[in-house]
């Protein structure tokens, strides 16, 4: 264990612009691929995964259990494409 780490303020300001830049530019290819080309989820699909991974990380957040956001919601998303027609997600 590291007893003490110290992250220099422009490390975190680096890391913090990359991802919102990478958002802002790439997050809506993502989801049009995840969301379209891959799964091809209807409104309340999406709906359904986008909540239900939220849940799942805000549990885990609770727990202290460290969860990954992408595979979350990509497992998510996969799951509601593969429940059977006659039932929801």
């Amino acid at each position: 264990m590291i007893p003490e780490l110290e992250i220099p303020l422009w490390v975190i300001l680096a890391a913090a612009s990359a991802m919102g830049l990478g958002t802002f530019f790439g997050g809506y290819k993502v989801i049009k691929t995840l969301g379209v080309k891959i799964t091809r989820l209807k409104p309340y699909q999406g709906f359904a995964a986008e909540t239900s991974g939220g849940i799942m990380l805000a549990i885990f957040a609770t727990l202290g259990i460290p969860a990954s956001t992408t595979h979350a919601i990509t497992w998510y998303n996969y799951g509601c494409r593969r429940c059977p027609k006659k039932t929801s997600c």
